[in-house]
């Protein structure tokens, strides 16, 4: 006796001896237990569950969606935190019931009026609410992070294939460039073979401009002034192969310059340091002209021409000035190709 009573095996609620476990087991799951938060309620969590469908490629407009990744992860972190009550207390006093806290005259008597105790039920019914409701929301959760999937799948999908169009584009710029850089080698080599009479690429000696001249240009303009003075001395009127100056690769500003042989230079700026002389013209013209301006009270009209000259200076003019120079002296146009 002693031996079974060391094993046995005791409900908590009524306090019965058993001899094993599945016979404690099987008291425990009879149809009307010892206790009422035994009684078998239907499965609503499986029912919440079950309706729980995962999709492919469609997208719940309903769901909450959260503006930030912290909020995102704060209100995650809040629902699995969140800690399931039990549906049923227990009272350090066998006597009392631990929902109304009534005394009686013995446990059994306590037993049988838990099971129609209202403050039992209600507490079991909120209980049971509190749990369909954390339910709920751990489902819209689910629901928004298949969202998210979904979202990301797409715009993953979305990013190979302008990964893919990305890469075709640079394999074709590769190839042009690597057919531009065949144009331009050629290009060169068709000038040090059959041009290599044409003079070299400075000014004439004791090139001047008239004060008319000059006039005349300070009215075109920056940079059309400097074009219209290097066109009349490096092209207009000239044989082709008396050139010394062309554009091979516009893009790039490219030019192939004629010194002891043809040479490349990229930027331009063997052009701008040729064409410094005539900046300098101008800007000694503005300064002849002061007294006569001066004297005439004419001081405003002088400050005006002097800002017109100094653009000649300007960085941005200097580029526009070389563009427009490898449009005039494109090679292409030496060839005859496009």
């Amino acid at each position: 006796m002693e031996n079974n009573e060391r094993i046995a095996y005791i409900c908590r609620f009524c306090e019965r001896k058993f001899s094993s476990s599945q016979r404690l087991q099987t008291h425990l799951l009879k149809l009307k237990p010892c206790h009422i938060t035994l009684m078998q309620q239907p499965n609503k969590i499986i029912n919440e569950e079950k309706r729980i469908v995962l999709v492919d490629e469609k997208i719940d407009e309903n769901v909450i969606d959260y503006n930030t990744e912290d909020t995102f992860v704060e209100q995650t972190h809040k629902l699995i935190s969140y800690k399931c009550p039990k549906l049923y207390k227990t009272s350090k006093n066998n006597n009392e019931c631990p929902y109304c806290h009534n005394i009686f005259t013995n446990k059994y008597t306590v037993n049988a009026h838990i099971q129609v105790c209202k403050d039992h039920i209600k507490y079991v019914n909120e209980t049971e609410n509190s749990i369909h409701n954390h339910i709920e929301k751990m489902n819209m959760l689910l629901q928004q992070y298949q969202n998210r999937v979904i979202t990301l799948s797409r715009e993953k999908t979305s990013l190979v294939k302008q990964a893919i169009i990305d890469s075709n584009r640079k394999t074709d710029i590769i190839a042009e460039q690597t057919k531009v850089q065949e144009k331009v080698i050629d290009a060169l080599t068709y000038l040090q073979q059959n041009h290599r009479e044409t003079p070299r690429f400075e000014l004439p000696l004791n090139f001047q401009l008239s004060d008319e001249e000059i006039e005349r240009h300070i009215k075109m303009g920056f940079p059309a002034a400097t074009l219209a003075i290097f066109l009349t001395i490096f092209k207009n009127e000239k044989q082709i192969s008396d050139i010394p100056i062309w554009c091979l690769d516009p893009s790039r500003d490219k030019f192939a310059i004629k010194r002891d042989g043809w040479e490349t230079e990229i930027g331009g700026k063997q052009i701008m340091k040729t064409m410094e002389p005539i900046h300098d013209m101008f800007m000694k013209y503005v300064i002849k002209q002061y007294q006569s301006y001066l004297l005439n009270n004419r001081i405003h009209e002088f400050n005006e021409l002097q800002l017109e000259i100094l653009k000649a200076y300007d960085d941005k003019v200097k580029k526009d000035f070389i563009k427009v120079t490898g449009n005039e002296f494109n090679i292409s146009k030496l060839l005859g190709t496009n």
